[in-house]
């Protein structure tokens, strides 16, 4: 009995094909200077808020332990 033919799942590439783009390994740096940009934006924005919450926490234990005058809390327990 004769064996079945199967086709090649996948042809062979074309022996013509075009030889790979030395720089595709580099195309990521073209945007290099605009991404370090937007990185150091976000690090910026973000070290600031934390010294703003910093801040805020600071100021918000101050008046918790200030001395009152007047005999009544300022927050309610």
């Amino acid at each position: 009995m004769a064996e079945a033919y199967y086709p090649p799942a996948y042809p062979a590439p074309p022996s013509h094909a075009a030889p790979p783009d030395d720089f595709a390994d580099y195309m990521w740096m073209e945007n290099e200077e605009e991404f370090d940009k937007q990185v150091m934006q976000q690090l910026e924005e973000e070290a600031l808020m934390e010294q703003c919450i910093e801040a805020m926490l600071e100021d918000e234990q101050r008046e918790r332990h200030r001395p009152v005058t007047n005999g009544h809390n300022q927050y309610p327990t």
